[in-house]
């Protein structure tokens, strides 16, 4: 029997594009307002609160507008949203209150100019953000760079969540969570420089269509090609 060739999966060149894309513009937020590693890492952490927000709403809603459903359905729909939104809002809330006041200790947004270091992670003239300070700053500053994201992983937002399933949007913020933890060591390390935020940037957006290809590559690679010409 003649040999099975298969062909090599092609790069997906509209994920290609939406990735650039978003990188392209994340780049040239930061340079333009030449953002410093605390600006990248609130608007990380803005982009959480917004797109986590954002996949609830659409996530928890949109069953209960789906065309040809009973009214009983809907109205089970819209109930068991209410609920799944309460207790997501609750929980996610909660984390990013206590993550923006750890944020604030050691990049804080508002200004500080009797702040001093007095050794084990201890500052006096801290002048604390309060919440709707860091709300108002933050979604000022960063809501760009949030609706960029937004857009980026849209397929992920418009996706229905079912209510029992609260800990989906977690799941979604792991790349940027990670990111800021690797912002911060950097930081700490005296790597606050722009070629940094070039490559913190490229691993947000890049792996998502790099990392797609190489792995469906793997999956056509030479050891299913062996099989294929041996049958």
């Amino acid at each position: 029997m003649q040999p099975t060739h298969q062909h090599e999966p092609s790069m997906n060149i509209r994920a290609v594009v939406i990735d650039a894309g978003a990188f392209l513009g994340s780049l040239a937020l930061a340079g333009y307002f030449g953002w410093s590693t605390a600006d990248l890492i609130w608007g990380f952490w803005f982009t959480s609160l917004a797109m986590g927000a954002s996949i609830a709403l659409v996530g928890y809603g949109s069953p209960v507008f789906q065309a040809g459903k009973h009214p009983v359905e809907r109205t089970l729909s819209l109930l068991g949203g209410l609920l799944g939104l309460a207790f997501f809002t609750l929980h996610f809330g909660a984390f990013h209150y206590f993550y923006a006041a750890m944020l604030d200790l050691f990049f804080p947004l508002l200004p500080q100019p009797d702040r001093v270091y007095v050794g084990k992670l201890t500052w006096t003239g801290v002048t604390s953000a309060t919440i709707p300070d860091i709300l108002r700053i933050t979604s000022s500053q960063y809501w760009m760079f949030a609706l960029i994201n937004i857009i980026h992983d849209s397929r992920r937002v418009l996706k229905a969540v079912p209510p029992t399933n609260s800990f989906e949007p977690y799941r979604a913020m792991l790349k940027l969570h990670f990111l800021m933890f690797a912002l911060g060591a950097l930081y700490a390390v005296g790597l606050d420089t722009f070629p940094v935020f070039v490559l913190v940037l490229f691993f947000l957006y890049a792996p998502n269509s790099i990392w797609e290809n190489w792995r469906k590559r793997k999956e056509t690679g030479p050891d299913k090609l062996e099989a294929s010409d041996t049958v």
